[in-house]
């Protein structure tokens, strides 16, 4: 925004929401596969997790995060506590006594009411970060003077409308937003159409932390 504002531009575009529309996150493969797990087609799931596993954010992340979300329910009760722990590495941080007297509290976060892509980007839409984002964009935006539109994130005419289309046409081929790809062919360049590897806005939090983990560590042993 600082650099929009040092250009003269006062009115911009900026694509805040549409992920959540139309499935845009690399974690929405996750409703994918586990449609696949409960059906039974097998061959058609080893073939999809051969192919996450070769792109950039690599078939660990995806099975971690579908276990997150949807896995864990529905094993026994006995596996919650090993796989939370497998799961979220910051617990082994905290005070074996503390552990013990919170260990109900230490639920793995399953925010989707349904196994369904629809349903996860409606509740990621309307209940999870996108909010959060739309914070961001308009404080940065008024702090230097810049007009911010986000037009997947206000019209409501679209909204409604994307939400009734059919799940099946929203990751096409593991081609994360398909529709708005294909509709936007002949506007953006190819290479920005065809890109797999996308990713947010992210600081080197994992690399400091993990160099400055017994530091850490002993403020929260206590």
């Amino acid at each position: 925004m600082k650099l929009i504002n040092q250009t003269g531009i006062k009115v911009v575009l900026d694509g805040q929401g549409a992920d959540e529309l139309f499935g845009g996150y690399p974690y929405y493969f996750t409703s994918n596969f586990h449609n696949q797990l409960i059906r039974g087609k097998f061959i058609a799931l080893i073939k999809r997790l051969r192919y996450y596993s070769s792109m950039n954010y690599g078939f660990d992340y995806l099975l971690r995060t579908y276990t997150k979300q949807f896995g864990v329910h529905n094993l026994p009760a006995f596996l919650h506590k090993p796989l939370h722990f497998g799961i979220y590495d910051e617990l082994r941080f905290l005070n074996p006594d503390f552990l013990r007297e919170n260990n109900t509290r230490f639920q793995t976060q399953l925010h989707y009411p349904e196994n369904r892509l629809n349903s996860m980007l409606s509740f990621d839409y309307f209940e999870g970060n996108l909010k959060n984002l739309l914070r961001c964009e308009d404080r940065s935006s008024m702090w230097f003077s810049v007009e911010s539109r986000t037009p997947f994130a206000d019209d409501i005419n679209l909204m409604k409308y994307v939400f009734n289309i059919p799940e099946s046409y929203k990751i096409v081929n593991d081609q994360t937003k398909y529709l708005l790809r294909n509709a936007m062919q002949n506007v953006v360049p190819k290479t920005i159409i065809n890109r797999k590897d996308k990713m947010g806005y992210v600081s080197q939090n994992n690399q400091w932390i993990t160099e400055l983990k017994d530091y850490f560590t002993s403020f929260f042993e206590e």
